[in-house]
């Protein structure tokens, strides 16, 4: 029987997908995905996390209303999932999309959803019974369709109809009407000011006939849903950049009730609501974070940020509080004007990953980062940019200098305190794979099978040899009695390789290519395709032996005397000495590519970007 010691503390990463960051069920929490993954997380305590799977493909929408949460996915067979937050329970899995999900929305009374997708299928599905009370197939092609509240007519009477608005691709503006009674939708152009390109779109708090746009050219637009027309255009002071996403800050129950009471009159036309505007906007954009204040045609901005990187999601809570993520995977939160750091993310799959302390773990990644991350507090200790175009494909330690290897053979060392660049070379004219180091001494493995030995003192190679005929997968710099450098090598060739001087001391031959090794005392851990052999490679013999149902892709010593490894499936293994499961978990949403251990502490990430840590 396994043991079940493996706990989850928490899981990181980001898909920086545009429209995809929402404040959670409680004021402390945030919603975001990454990949096929929705984690609900505490804003203040980064271990207090709420992990959602039920998706085949990456996440591209979704919607908050209460405790209900809609997510869609891209992909063939495309679903919407509607989730308990509370319960963390799957309520409903909608399957009558094809092609994948564009746009998902709650009406603003939450008696109803939708659902937009890529077949052009516009679906209205009754919240509590699940039931689909409306469907058209829309003759335009959206970027984004958002789902309004009642439409109230120009005497303030709500009628039994819904708002939808939906954003072209070219930027103009399509209104729907949907009435439940009979299911029906009518759709409507929107008049707009001229070369004005739409990016995003919300309804206002206090009217729900008003919507509010971002442009590309960095003005707002505000609409009168009704009679489908422009009311006015904001052109914001000072020079400001493409926006992106544009959001509301939300009232509260009473606040709606003490807005309906002040705008109480028989009868009220189009220019009277937008005099009686008072609401409060957070737009971002190319470089920009910004928020704005309006009564009637009158709008300040009463805070603006320049930023080094796009804001591409904004939401906004009951306590006048906004918050916004990056395309860099950067998560902050607006507080009474002021910016608060919550999260610094990778956006995309982890390339290598080395323990540098306890708790304290570095790794590169394909969006051309090396991070430090505390696993204390979750917070990232340091965030260094590689400035290339190639990404970092390898890192290790060498006591004090992150030593990491690059897609196009480059080579940086970097101070593990404070990140500054201490040396840059050009290691190999191929892609380096895998890095070792001491002090002095730097081994590459690259993808021609060579390895390279560089004394980074005089800055040059000191041994290069070609052991072996394919791509070098790993590598260890050890030293043999004498002291001189021992390099031990697997690859794709199958071979794993002990080489003194470019002499071949010791090999041998696997039944599939090599993924990963790890030295347990005298014996090697030798990963190929879906088998773990036990090699004894002085004696030139087998072991032990294990064969998985899946590949193992994975390895790292674990406690001293045990073995972690990582599949294709998403499964995370726990073995002893002679390769008895001791423990397995499957909670990855892909292929585990890297997994690293210190003291009680396990690291693994996958092909999707998830990174999980384990207590």
């Amino acid at each position: 029987s396994h043991s079940k010691n493996m706990k989850l503390t928490h899981l990181s990463g980001s898909s920086a997908q545009q429209h995809c960051l929402k404040f959670g069920h409680l004021p402390t929490y945030f919603i975001k995905n990454v990949h096929k993954t929705t984690i609900i997380q505490n804003i203040q305590n980064p271990t207090d996390q709420i992990i959602l799977r039920g998706h085949l493909d990456k996440i591209t929408c979704m919607s908050q209303f209460a405790n209900l949460l809609l997510t869609g996915e891209r992909g063939r067979d495309s679903d919407v999932l509607l989730w308990d937050i509370t319960s963390q329970k799957l309520i409903q899995r909608f399957s009558e999309h094809d092609n994948g999900l564009m746009s998902l929305g709650f009406s603003e009374d939450g008696l109803f959803w939708m659902s937009y997708g890529n077949d052009h299928q516009l679906h209205i599905v009754e919240t509590i019974s699940g039931d689909i009370v409306g469907r058209v197939t829309l003759q335009y092609n959206f970027t984004k369709v958002v789902f309004g509240g009642r439409v109230i007519d120009p005497r303030g009477f709500k009628l039994a109809q819904y708002n939808v608005v939906g954003i072209l691709e070219s930027g103009q503006l399509i209104r729907i009407v949907y009435t439940p009674k009979t299911g029906l939708f009518e759709q409507q152009p929107v008049t707009q000011a001229a070369k004005k390109q739409i990016t995003d779109c919300c309804f206002l708090e206090s009217d729900p006939n008003l919507l509010v746009c971002s442009c590309t050219s960095g003005d707002i637009l505000i609409f009168d849903m009704f009679t489908a027309s422009l009311l006015t255009q904001i052109n914001l002071p000072g020079q400001i950049s493409v926006l992106n996403c544009i959001a509301v800050m939300r009232l509260s129950q009473e606040q709606k009730i003490q807005s309906k009471e002040a705008k109480k009159k028989n009868i009220y036309q189009t220019y009277e609501r937008i005099e009686k505007l008072d609401e409060q906007l957070i737009v971002g954009g190319v470089n920009i974070i910004a928020v704005l204040k309006g009564q009637g045609q009158k709008w300040d901005v009463i805070f603006k940020q320049q930023l080094n990187q796009n804001v591409i999601s904004v939401d906004c809570d009951f306590s006048q509080r906004g918050i916004f993520e990056s395309d860099k995977g950067d998560i902050t939160m607006l507080v009474n004007q002021q910016l608060f750091p919550v999260q610094s993310q990778h956006t995309k799959r982890i390339t290598d990953m080395k323990f540098i302390g306890d708790k304290i773990l570095s790794y590169v990644s394909e969006d051309q980062s090396l991070r430090i991350l505390d696993l204390v507090d979750f917070q990232m200790a340091m965030v260094v940019k590689a400035g290339t175009k190639q990404f970092p494909t390898c890192v290790c330690l060498n006591k004090i200098q992150l030593i990491v290897g690059f897609s196009d053979g480059l080579v940086k060392i970097f101070d593990s305190e404070n990140g500054d660049i201490l040396m840059e070379f050009q290691g190999s004219n191929d892609r380096i794979n895998s890095v070792s180091a001491d002090l002095n001494l730097v081994l590459l493995g690259d993808s021609q099978g060579c390895l390279k030995l560089w004394d980074i003192r005089l800055k040059k190679i000191v041994e290069q040899h070609k052991p072996h005929n394919a791509a070098v997968t790993q590598i260890e710099l050890q030293k043999d009695l004498n002291g001189e450098p021992l390099l031990l090598s697997a690859s794709e060739d199958r071979n794993l390789v002990a080489t003194l001087k470019q002499i071949r001391l010791l090999d041998f031959q696997f039944n599939a290519a090599i993924k990963a090794f790890v030295q347990l005392e005298k014996l090697f851990y030798v990963l190929n395709g879906s088998a773990i052999d036990v090699v004894d490679l002085k004696e030139h013999k087998i072991v032990y032996k294990r064969e998985f149902q899946q590949k193992m892709l994975s390895v790292c010593v674990f406690e001293g005397d045990k073995i972690v490894a990582g599949g294709s499936d998403g499964s995370i293994f726990i073995l002893g000495k002679n390769l008895e499961v001791l423990e397995e978990k499957k909670m990855h949403s892909g292929a585990v590519l890297k997994v690293a251990a210190f003291g009680g502490v396990i690291c693994s990430a996958d092909e999707n970007g998830e990174l999980i840590v384990w207590d």
